[in-house]
């Protein structure tokens, strides 16, 4: 394989899986726009904010796992393959805009809008 496309597949799976079990394992002990889940609604106050971190981490932690054995698929499948390459990344971002989608879903069974716990 190319170093360019080892590069390519070590950035997408496995960095996001280091990176999201980082977030897991240390989570934002404050609200901040730099580090952790930021979206307007999980910002709205510090139970909110320790609830959305820890079950996206969690969720997202999962999903880029299970990105990285597709990644391993497609390497032993064709590893001079770009096309891969891309339909991994792409599966990626489709499992984090499906985390954020569960997130937001699950911010809404347990707080209003407002931010208060239901």
């Amino acid at each position: 394989m190319e170093t360019p496309l080892i590069i390519a597949h070590i950035s997408c799976g496995p960095l996001m899986s280091f990176l999201f079990f980082l977030i897991y394992k240390y989570p934002p002990k404050k609200i901040n726009t730099i580090y952790g889940y930021r979206t307007n609604r999980s910002m709205k106050n510090k139970e909110i904010w320790d609830f959305a971190n820890t079950y996206s981490a969690k969720f997202l932690l999962n999903f880029s796992l299970l990105t990285c054995i597709i990644q391993i698929i497609f390497i032993f499948k064709d590893p001079h393959s770009e096309t891969l390459l891309l339909i991994s990344w792409l599966i990626f971002v489709l499992f984090a805009g499906f985390g954020i989608w569960r997130t937001e879903l699950e911010l809404n069974k347990y707080f209003d809008k407002e931010g208060k716990r239901l």
